[in-house]
């Protein structure tokens, strides 16, 4: 085909568009990346120069920001098969099934009471996680001996207001008298003694004589009961020994977040001292755990503070079971097997 003179003009003049249609293009993308490169500088220079200051804010912003974790239910492991939840297992069994971390731990548990676990109630916290696990939570049980820590709770929270109120001396009298447990009811001349010493009593000992002398000074014990509950927000009885382990979880809680205090910080300490080795911390060094046993009848409690590398709550309230502090101590190494394996390779 003959090509003439206006068909090459017009040829010429489109490979000039197009030329200029390209450079435009090129230019355009390259201002594009350079303007990207800035932005990309000025974002890293700013976090770089900023990053001194953002450190220590990190870690106040992240502590800041734990308080609106909400706590989640921990689950980890296999689940086990629910009908297995329902055979007539062996001791023997049920107890290689609770000390496997392959399974989950909840499901673990469960199997170990097997029917007994309506008679249970439970509460597993991570406090560095949040993760927990609860059942029977807000089932009432005879407290025993676990309110005293309530008391002591109690006690220290007045003193924050009356900075002498721990000197202060408490004469013995006859009303104040109890067997049981204690070494007051012991001596045949019972002194004035300080409310601090008689806390401690009440906890090392569980002394139910120092704890009659602390409560007393407070209005009796229902009274103390009372305040404990308002403080807590527990809408339950005051006016019989009674608590459920949502209760007891608040309580202890509240030692752990305010275990930098001087007096939450003796508690703690006083907490460890206990002479009761055959529960919570019957399979675990005795140093980490600071708990309070209970026991009235066929009521077996324990309830306490595990204080490792991974620390947690641990409550177990327990109404009418066979040889209830095994099965206390074995669902607490079982709990402890997992804090130690499973959470310290996370």
């Amino acid at each position: 085909m003959r090509i003439t003179k206006k068909h090459f003009l017009i040829i010429l003049i489109l490979f000039f568009c197009l030329l200029t249609l390209l450079i435009y293009t090129f230019r355009s993308n390259s201002e594009l990346k350079s303007i990207k490169s800035d932005n990309t500088t000025k974002l890293y220079n700013n976090v770089y120069e900023n990053s001194r200051d953002d450190a220590a804010s990190t870690i106040i912003n992240t502590q800041a920001l734990k308080k609106y974790l909400i706590p989640k239910k921990l689950n980890t492991g296999i689940s086990l098969d629910k009908d297995l939840l329902n055979l007539d297992l062996t001791n023997e069994f049920k107890l290689s099934i609770l000390h496997n971390n392959k399974y989950n731990l909840e499901d673990r548990i469960s199997l170990y009471l097997g029917t007994d676990k309506e008679n249970v109630g439970l509460i597993y916290y991570d406090l560095n996680s949040d993760e927990y696990i609860n059942f029977n939570e807000d089932d009432i049980f005879v407290a025993a001996s676990t309110y005293k820590v309530s008391l002591n709770v109690l006690t220290y929270e007045r003193a924050k207001e009356n900075k002498n109120l721990l000197n202060t001396t408490i004469k013995y009298e006859d009303k104040y008298y109890e067997e049981g447990t204690g070494v007051l009811q012991n001596l045949t001349d019972i002194p004035n003694m300080k409310i601090q010493d008689l806390l401690d009593l009440s906890i090392i000992n569980s002394d139910n004589i120092a704890t009659n002398m602390v409560g007393s000074y407070f209005g009796g014990h229902a009274q103390a009961r009372k305040e404990v509950w308002n403080m807590f927000d527990v809408p339950i009885s005051y006016s019989d020994n009674v608590t459920t382990p949502n209760a007891e979880f608040k309580i202890l809680k509240h030692i752990y977040d305010n275990k930098d205090d001087i007096n939450y910080a003796h508690l703690i300490k006083v907490l460890q001292s206990t002479d009761c080795h055959s529960r919570i911390d019957k399979y675990l060094p005795y140093d980490i755990v600071a708990h309070k046993v209970g026991s009235s009848n066929e009521y077996i409690h324990d309830i306490g503070l595990v204080l490792d590398k991974n620390p947690y709550i641990l409550i177990i309230y327990t109404k009418d079971l066979d040889n209830p502090e095994e099965k206390i101590a074995q669902i607490s190494k079982a709990i402890y097997e997992y804090q130690i394996t499973e959470k310290e390779q996370t």
